[in-house]
């Protein structure tokens, strides 16, 4: 994965997560969230990783913060 843009990344984290794979696919969009602070996609998934990896809490919680700050996103 040396080799791949963040939006590559960001797709090949997502393929991860569709292939119930959401650990990996939180471990890749968690370093994306770093990169890209506040990206909506990328918070977006990663609460979906969060939440198949069984940490409903951590999902909630940011999905939560989400929509503090967007109260209409209708995409949370």
């Amino acid at each position: 994965t040396g080799s791949l843009d963040d939006a590559q990344r960001y797709g090949q984290a997502v393929a991860r997560l569709r292939a119930n794979q959401a650990g990996a696919a939180s471990t890749a969009l968690t370093a994306l969230l770093e990169r890209h602070p506040g990206d909506r996609w990328v918070t977006l998934a990663l609460a979906e990783a969060e939440a198949r990896s069984n940490r409903t809490a951590a999902a909630d919680a940011r999905l939560e913060a989400m929509l503090r700050t967007n109260p209409r996103d209708r995409a949370v």
